[in-house]
Parts: structure tokens; sequence; C-alpha cells
């Protein structure tokens, strides 16, 4: 998705998708699949900008949790309501902050350094 949407577009879906999730009926908002959206957002930008050296070292040394946050912990199957209860909404403050916290875990990874 980062390939033919951008990183903006790619992030727009994945909140998108959350938040359709949170309606009635679905899975709820889950913070463990927006960390693996964005931790393959972060790893596709990684791969396009040196593709030959990035897609050599995966080939070699590629282990998913070099690269996707532990999922345990994250909150998972929020409602709208709950959401918003907890959250506002995707552009309030409380959101920014787990959003940011969530990315920090990511690029804290070992997948990430160097």
């Amino acid at each position: 998705m980062t390939v033919a949407l951008g990183e903006k577009g790619a992030e727009s879906a994945g909140l998108l998708k959350e938040t359709l999730d949170a309606r009635e009926g679905g899975s709820g908002f889950s913070f463990a699949d927006l960390g693996a959206n964005y931790a393959g957002i972060s790893l596709a930008k990684r791969v396009l900008a040196d593709p030959g050296k990035r897609l050599a070292q995966l080939e070699k040394t590629f282990r998913p949790r070099d690269f996707v946050p532990d999922p345990r912990g994250l909150i998972e199957g929020l409602t709208t309501k709950q959401f918003e209860s907890r959250f506002g909404g995707l552009n309030d403050a409380r959101f920014r902050k787990a959003r940011e916290q969530l990315l920090q875990q990511i690029t804290a990874l070992p997948g990430y350094q160097d």
C-alpha cells in the first residue's frame, strides 16, 4: 500500500480500516492491527530507500519480531463509543499521543536500527 498510496495514504487507509472495525458488529479498533500497519509502512519506506541493500538484508535475516511490535498489551476491540471515550477521536491529543508511542515502539525495534 505504501508503494501505491504513499506513506500518508497507507496510514490513512489503516486508520479508516480500524475506524470501520470499531462500528457495531466489527472486530473493534485494534492498536495491534494499527501497529502492524505502521510497521509495514516503516519497512516499506526502508526498503524503498535502498532496495538492493535492504532486500538482501531481509532475505538473510528477516524475523517478524524485529520489525513488528509485540501485540501483547496493546489495546484491542474498542467500539466507536469506547474509542471516543478513551481517545476522543483521531485528531484528539490523547490518540495522537498513543499513536506516537506506538511509532516509537516500532522505531526502537532491532530491524530499524543501523
